[in-house]
């Protein structure tokens, strides 16, 4: 099969994989297959996990959009000229692929949260509101710390740049507020 040049048509009749066996490595693996052969060549995902705990109806699921599943862990990554070109299992499997997705879940780290008092959600993460304030007073937080789904830079420069706005809204003195 030949490749497109570099760019030329994005992920087109690509090799795809997607590490991570939790929830957001399965949906994005099925979400990917559906666009099929029309538009990328495979889909494959690696659980990256010691463990398999993917659930026998997510293994029917993947099985009928054709996506199998590569239970071992990453031992290295192969590439040429800053391109990722494949990787390699610890159990010595070779898997080439064009673009990598990488969703193995974040454990948000908390011993700064938990040692300021800060009340935190049944995902580990700060509980914020809107504006990103934590449940103690001039505290804000952003980022992996705060969002228990949208781990992306994107996601958290903007929920930082929130709760930038928001401290410094703190910081000031009452007599320059507008309330």
């Amino acid at each position: 099969m030949t490749r497109p040049a570099d760019g030329a048509k994005g992920l087109k009749d690509r090799d795809v994989a997607v590490v991570g066996g939790g929830p957001a490595g399965l949906s994005a693996a099925l979400q990917l297959a559906r666009y099929g052969r029309r538009v990328l060549e495979r889909v494959r995902l690696l659980t990256n996990s010691r463990r398999d705990d993917i659930r026998e109806r997510f293994r029917r699921r993947l099985a009928a959009a054709g996506v199998p599943i590569v239970h071992d862990r990453i031992k290295a990554a192969v590439g040429t000229g800053g391109r990722l070109a494949a990787i390699v299992t610890r159990g010595g499997e070779r898997l080439p692929l064009d673009a990598l997705f990488s969703l193995q879940g974040a454990t948000p780290e908390t011993a700064l949260a938990r040692g300021l008092g800060l009340r935190l959600n049944a995902q580990g993460h700060a509980d914020v509101d809107t504006e990103q304030h934590t449940s103690v007073p001039g505290v804000y937080a952003a980022g992996d710390i705060a969002a228990p789904h949208s781990h992306q830079v994107s996601a958290a420069v903007q929920e930082g740049a929130q709760a930038a706005s928001a401290a410094n809204y703190f910081l000031c003195p009452p007599e320059l507020k507008a309330d």
